[in-house]
């Protein structure tokens, strides 16, 4: 019997509590909707000084540029919508995240109250039988309640797919869709989600913020999970590459042949790993080609070689700052 009857739903509580910072969430919604309001008024800015310069010419050259104004204010009505999509992803996946928090806070609440009444009476009795069947519901219903969350993260990234579909011509639930399979545990849900927005639309390789933070956060684990003995000497970087249908894949790249990883640096399922006794990010990159994939992302905690850097640079894949600073505010547009 522990000795402190809180102990089994406080540990439950670590292991199950989303470590997803829903606040730093909130604030990447706040930053999309100061960029939604800068396209409002560049379109304003646009429609108006088109106009002006109509007015003040004419025949061919003023329809010109009136057809010149329409189609730069429609592209931008284009990028406000997608703003405003992304916007609403995350604002979902937020919320998503603070409810999760919310109910398992009163899940362990009803659980604590469950457990003293158990252990009183096994004081009293002898009898743990009430105890244990405390100690199973705790289990059980704290996980229930945390598993909501990816079934959440996973209907919000099938809602995403079937709108975007919808808005390109494509019958609802056309385009192939993997939910949550980009989850991690730091928190690379979300960007399952944002690559449910652009499974149709191949084309745009950028990587949306929701990947930059995710590739970030596996590739600190990674490097700080490496036995300390060896770790000045073995790099790791994390790439992310995207096939002709949309589909992402997680490559973890070492600079140790065969892709061999040391004891306690763990992948995620999800992820492949390589490594040929190259820089992680030279064979991250000869993996995507072999597999026909297109790269998007790489990054290490350390600082490739310059050469190297040269190579990721010419690859068109995005050298993903370790520091954060594509998400910074002084970087937002």
């Amino acid at each position: 019997m522990p000795t402190d009857y809180r102990e089994p739903v406080e540990s439950f509580l670590r292991e199950l509590t989303p470590d997803i910072d829903a606040a730093a969430l909130y604030l990447l919604v706040e930053r999309y909707e100061s960029l939604i309001q800068r396209l409002s008024e560049c379109i304003s800015a646009v429609d108006g000084g088109i106009r002006s310069v109509s007015e003040a010419i004419d025949g061919q050259t003023s329809a010109a540029a009136d057809a010149v104004g329409v189609s730069l204010v429609r592209a931008l009505h284009t990028s406000t919508e997608k703003v405003d999509g992304t916007a609403e992803v995350v604002r979902a996946y937020a919320d998503a995240v603070e409810q999760t928090r919310q109910r398992l806070t009163v899940v362990a609440a009803i659980a604590d109250r469950e457990l003293l009444a158990g252990t009183v009476l096994a004081a009293a009795t002898g009898d743990t039988t009430t105890l244990a069947g405390a100690e199973h519901l705790a289990a059980r219903t704290l996980s229930a309640t945390a598993a909501e969350l990816d079934r959440r993260a996973a209907q919000i990234s099938q809602e995403t797919v079937e709108e975007t579909g919808t808005e390109h011509g494509q019958q609802s639930g056309g385009t192939p869709m993997n939910p949550g399979a980009m989850m991690a545990p730091t928190g690379a849900a979300l960007a399952g989600i944002a690559a449910g927005r652009s499974a149709a639309g191949v084309g745009d390789t950028h990587p949306p913020d929701a990947d930059l933070v995710m590739l970030r956060a596996r590739a600190a684990v990674l490097t700080a999970t490496q036995p300390p003995e060896v770790a000045p000497w073995i790099r790791v970087a994390v790439g992310l590459g995207i096939d002709q249908n949309g589909r992402r894949t997680v490559v973890v790249g070492t600079s140790e042949p065969a892709g061999y990883l040391r004891p306690g640096v763990v992948p995620e399922p999800h992820e492949v790993v390589v490594g040929d006794g190259r820089a992680p990010e030279l064979a991250i990159l000869g993996y995507f080609r072999d597999a026909e994939l297109v790269p998007l992302a790489v990054c290490a905690m350390t600082p490739p070689p310059p050469e190297v850097a040269a190579v990721v640079d010419e690859s068109g894949a995005h050298a993903v700052d370790p520091g954060g600073h594509e998400d910074s505010p002084d970087s937002a547009p």
